[in-house]
């Protein structure tokens, strides 16, 4: 099988003055180039770095629920910044099939992560709302902090039980939802939340 690379417009026909490329890519080949290999997940220094961040990430807010600890904004800028970048450096996968996985978090885990993290940055969040008392957009920023920290964790901890399954498959599975997420949604929460811990760090002077 060969796939013609052209200068192609849906609904028919190409692009003015863009004529079809001689060469054909087979589909293996093209394969090789855009996804991973799922032997190779395993290696691949890109996922294992991601997957040491998100480790970090979660066993940081788990740890909540036993209180808040000291340092704590200056350790979650530093945590949320290392998924910014681990994730930023994930790679392509296409997963070959869908993954019988094991569970992933509850509404009950997670209600009970909400709380512990809504606990913990209760002060400083109060602070913001009163200095941005008369700005809608930043008053919901302030406000949706617990909300942002706590989907992270959700997007990210789901792909890790897909990983330490230590199946091809499941870390196939698992890279492609960090992937997209960090690109359609987790990944805006932690922008987000970054930008109000940011503001807590350094203007509330919270640690």
């Amino acid at each position: 099988m060969c796939i013609w690379v052209t200068g192609f417009v849906p609904g028919g026909g190409t692009l003015p003055g863009v004529a079809p490329v001689a060469d054909t890519i087979s589909a293996r080949t093209l394969l090789m180039l855009t996804t991973m290999n799922a032997q190779s997940i395993a290696s691949d220094s890109r996922v294992l770095a991601f997957a040491e961040d998100a480790r970090a990430y979660c066993d940081f807010i788990e740890r909540l629920t036993k209180g808040k600890p000291p340092n704590f904004y200056a350790d979650l800028l530093r945590l949320l910044s290392n998924l910014a970048v681990s994730g930023l450096n994930l790679p392509f996968a296409m997963p070959d099939q869908d993954v019988k996985r094991d569970s992933d978090l509850s509404h009950d885990e997670w209600s009970h992560l909400a709380s512990a993290v809504a606990d913990s940055i209760a002060t400083e969040t109060s602070a913001l709302l009163e200095q941005h008392a008369d700005d809608e957009a930043e008053l919901t920023r302030a406000t949706m902090l617990w909300d942002d920290l706590t989907d992270i964790y959700r997007d990210i901890k789901n792909g890790l039980r897909l990983f330490n399954m230590e199946t091809p498959d499941a870390g196939l599975e698992a890279v492609w939802e960090w992937r997209f997420g960090y690109e359609n949604h987790w990944g805006c929460d932690l922008m987000r939340a970054l930008a109000t811990v940011h503001e807590i760090r350094f203007f509330v002077r919270a640690d």
